[in-house]
C-alpha cells in the first residue's frame, strides 16, 4: 500500500532519508471459482469468502463470466485442447449436458474398437470419466452426440444408441434402417424427434422409442459433407438446425436451416 511522511525537511545539496513502514494486503479466496450451468430462468445462489490476511487495506473486484453475454456471434467462447486431456486424436462428435462436455473418441484414428465416449469439466481443465463405447460401435464407433435432458443419444453405421451419463452404459439400442451412418446428430426437444445426415445423404428426422428408429421424413439440402447437427430454439426466427459440412469454400463450413415446414426446407 502506499504511505506518505509529511513536514520532512529537505536541505539543498544535502541527501534527506525518510525511512518507511509499508504495509501490503494479502488476499484469501475460497473457493476460486464458480461455475454454474442453469436452464432458463432458474437461479442460484453461490458464496465466495474473500478474506484480508495482510496488514494493510485490500482493494479488490469481483467478476461474473455469463458465456455468451455481450458477444457477437461467432466470437469464440471457450478454446479447450480435448487430445492433451485424453491422449486421443481423433474426436468426432460433442454434447454439453449436465454441466459436462461430452466427447467420443475413435481410439486415435484407428478405425477399430474400442472406442471411447469421454466426459471433460465444464472449463476444459479435467477429464473426469472415460467409457469404453458400445462393443457393436464398430469401425470409428460412436459420432456425433445429442441429449434429451436425461440421456446422451449416439449413432455408429447402423445402429442408434441410448446412453445413461452416469455411467457410460447402454440403455438400450437400435439398428435402424436409415441407409446411412448417423455422423450428424441433433434433437428437438418440442417434437420429441431427432435429425440426422450422412456427407451427402438426405437430412433424415426419426423418433426414437427405446425398441425402434421410426423415419419421420427426409430432405436434401444439397450439402455434401455432414459430419454434426445442433439444434437451436434460442435465435430469434427459429428454431434452426445447425449443420457442420466438410466442404465447400472455405473446406468446412457451419450451415443454418429452417426445417419447419415439410417440403419447405432451406438453408438460411
Amino acid at each position: 500500500n502506499d504511505a506518505t511522511a509529511t513536514g520532512v525537511v529537505v536541505v539543498a545539496t544535502m541527501t534527506t532519508t525518510q525511512d518507511f513502514f509499508m504495509t501490503a494486503p494479502e488476499i484469501d479466496v475460497s473457493p476460486l471459482s464458480h461455475t454454474v450451468t442453469l436452464a432458463q430462468p432458474a437461479t442460484d445462489t453461490r458464496t465466495v469468502t474473500i478474506d484480508n490476511l495482510g496488514d494493510g487495506p485490500l482493494d479488490f473486484n469481483v467478476g461474473f463470466t455469463n458465456f455468451g453475454q455481450n458477444k457477437a456471434q461467432w466470437d469464440i467462447l471457450a478454446d479447450y485442447n480435448i487430445e492433451a486431456l485424453t491422449g486421443d486424436n481423433l474426436m468426432l462428435g460433442t454434447e454439453f449436458m449436465n454441466g459436462s462436455l461430452w466427447v467420443t473418441g475413435a481410439a486415435g484414428d484407428s478405425a477399430a474398437p474400442p472406442n471411447n465416449l469421454y466426459e471433460i469439466s465444464a472449463d476444459g481443465t479435467t477429464l473426469l470419466n472415460t467409457y469404453t463405447q458400445a462393443a457393436t460401435a464398430t469401425g470409428w464407433g460412436y459420432r456425433d452426440l445429442a441429449h434429451d435432458g436425461t440421456y446422451l443419444y449416439a449413432g455408429c453405421n447402423n445402429v442408434f444408441y441410448q446412453i445413461d451419463p452416469s455411467d457410460g452404459s447402454v440403455v438400450s439400442e437400435a439398428t435402424h434402417a436409415l441407409g446411412i451412418t448417423i455422423r450428424a446428430l441433433a434433437y428437438d426437444s418440442a417434437s420429441g424427434s431427432f435429425f440426422t445426415g450422412d456427407f451427402g445423404s438426405d437430412i433424415f428426422e426419426f423418433t426414437y422409442d427405446g425398441v425402434s428408429v421410426t423415419q419421420v421424413r427426409s430432405f436434401n439440402l444439397g450439402l455434401t459433407g455432414k459430419y454434426g447437427m445442433a439444434w437451436d430454439d434460442v435465435s430469434t426466427g427459429g428454431p434452426f438446425l445447425w449443420i457442420f459440412d466438410q466442404s465447400g469454400t472455405p473446406a468446412s463450413t457451419l450451415v443454418q436451416a429452417d426445417v419447419s415446414v415439410v417440403g419447405g426446407e432451406v438453408l438460411t
